[in-house]
Parts: structure tokens; sequence; C-alpha cells
């Protein structure tokens, strides 16, 4: 079963990066879309 910290960049577009602060940093995590080969 795949986390969501591995699901979530599937969704953004291939590119774009979004900051989530979950609390686990100061800064929080960071996510860069990408492209997904099915």
């Amino acid at each position: 079963m795949e986390t969501c910290d591995k699901q979530l960049p599937r969704f953004l577009p291939p590119g774009w990066t979004l900051t989530v602060k979950d609390g686990s940093s100061p800064i929080g995590r960071k996510y860069v879309g990408r492209e997904v080969e099915e």
C-alpha cells in the first residue's frame, strides 16, 4: 500500500511544486510534480 507521500506528486502537473506544512519540519515538505509512467 503506497503512502500519501508517494501518491501526491502524481496529481501535480509536471514541474509544479507544493509545500505541505505537516509539522515534520519548519519549512514543511516539498512535493514536485512529475511525469508518471503508468
